[in-house]
């Protein structure tokens, strides 16, 4: 009995210690986003939220009100780097999202790659569970002629999130390379880490599906001479970069030439960008 009481006890905590969640500050208000295509199915959007008078920036529930620019998140983008053009936070909303918001005029940008209008409206949220829709029209078919929308070099961020990004951004394909970063100093001649090599099969990564296709990809780079694109490759081509500047690690070879392992990705069905 006393541990039934104890557990019916813990219960109400954790019950009470959500509770606060279910409804948003005081003050605010607590809206829904209603992202729908031309079809009418659930949607993604890249979106922009911010006050209608101050412009004032203003984040989804579970996205930070300020992006690190130090942290490679699926959820968040920024352009513009502050100096030579604006800085513009968006988040990357679906459709059934939620944001708390003071009562009042609203701005609200929405993008959704090069196939669909821009939207930039202004709505007035008044009402605790007022829907906020956000229209999509779709003015561009390119895929009935053949092109397909993608992303040929994407590093950030894991698997998962590159399918969320690409539903937002209206993209059907998407290859996300592996890399190595090489260390300022180091012991060995061109040391370095890798990134994302754990996630290469050659095959269609598994989070793909009858509409979005994500395959991992290589980015072979020589740090001064650039970088190359490997895609549709069945296996690495190592040593994935090469060179002298810190692309490659303090110290790097010249070798293998950039050129060997462009005929190495040719040789087993690659395409060299």
């Amino acid at each position: 009995m006393r541990r039934l009481l104890l557990a019916a006890c813990f219960a109400g905590l954790l019950v009470w210690a959500d509770l606060p969640t279910r409804s948003p500050y005081p003050g605010q208000v607590r809206a829904r986003l209603d992202i729908r295509d031309e079809r009418g199915r659930a949607s993604g959007v890249r979106l922009r939220i911010t006050g209608a008078e101050r412009g004032e920036y203003r984040a989804p529930l579970g996205h930070p009100p300020q992006i690190d620019q130090s942290r490679r998140m699926s959820v968040d983008l920024i352009l513009g780097d502050g100096e030579t053009s604006p800085r513009r936070l968006y988040a990357y909303f679906s459709d059934g999202a939620e944001i708390d918001l003071p009562p009042g005029e609203y701005r609200v940008e929405a993008r959704k790659g090069y196939e669909y209008a821009f939207v930039d409206q202004r709505v007035k949220v008044t009402a605790n569970g007022q829907a906020i829709a956000i229209p999509l029209r779709r003015f561009a078919d390119f895929e009935a002629r053949g092109w397909y929308p993608g992303d040929t070099h994407m590093h950030f961020p894991d698997r998962a999130g590159v399918r969320y990004e690409m539903e937002c951004e209206g993209l059907r394909v998407c290859s996300l390379l592996l890399l190595k970063s090489g260390y300022r100093e180091d012991e060995q001649p061109g040391n370095g880490h890798f990134q994302n090599a754990e996630h290469f099969t050659g095959k269609l990564n598994p989070v793909s599906d009858t509409r979005h296709w994500v395959k991992v990809g290589e980015e072979f780079r020589h740090g001064f001479l650039a970088h190359l694109i490997f895609q549709n490759l069945r296996s690495i081509v190592w040593p994935v970069s090469v060179g002298q500047l810190r692309g490659n690690g303090a110290h790097g070879y010249d070798w293998p030439l950039m050129a060997h392992s462009a005929d190495d990705a040719h040789s087993q069905g690659g395409l060299v960008t």
